[in-house]
This record gives structure tokens, C-alpha cells and sequence, in this order.
């Protein structure tokens, strides 16, 4: 952004600005053609933001255009490896 962009007033002026870029650069549904043979679409289905300065992770959906907040500096991390590391190869269940 330093390039590109103005700088921002604040830490929440940066984040925007990068959400903004990278919405930028979302496939949105039917933007790209679909196959016929039942292949799942191409789009963007999540889109991240890591603040190294705030130390805040930033997450959002397809399904859910909100963005939500980790704030990693009081977020408990000394139980992340007590739980055993998925080895069946599917979704996994996500706790914070």
C-alpha cells in the first residue's frame, strides 16, 4: 500500500484499505464460467487480513460477508497442541 495508496490515519484505516484491495481481487459467482459436469464453482470463498502491527487476524466468507476479528495478543494459545492433529483428512472442528 505504500506505493498505491495514501497513508492510512490509523491501524483500522489500514486494515480497510487492504480488505478493499484485496476485494479487488474476489471471483464472485458467475464471473468465471461454470463446467457442465457438476464441478464446483471457481470463486473466492474466504479472504484473510494478518495485522502484524495490531497483532488481529481478520477472516471472512463467502456465505457471510462480515468480517471477524482474532485478536492474537489475548487469545490463549498455550492449550493449541494438547489436541491431536486431524488425520482423517476432513473438516475439523475450530476452537478459540
Amino acid at each position: 500500500m505504500v506505493r498505491f495508496a495514501t497513508t492510512p490515519a490509523d491501524q483500522q484505516a489500514a486494515e480497510l484499505g487492504t480488505i478493499r484491495v484485496l476485494h479487488g481481487f474476489d471471483i464472485v459467482a458467475g464471473t468465471v464460467d461454470e463446467k457442465p459436469d457438476g464441478a464446483e464453482p471457481e470463486l473466492t470463498m474466504w479472504s484473510t487480513v494478518c495485522d502484524l502491527t495490531a497483532n488481529r487476524y481478520l477472516v471472512n466468507t463467502y456465505s457471510d460477508p462480515q468480517w471477524f476479528v482474532i485478536e492474537l495478543a489475548t487469545t490463549d494459545f498455550s492449550n493449541s497442541r494438547n489436541v491431536p492433529l486431524p488425520t482423517g483428512g476432513g473438516p475439523q472442528a475450530l476452537t478459540i
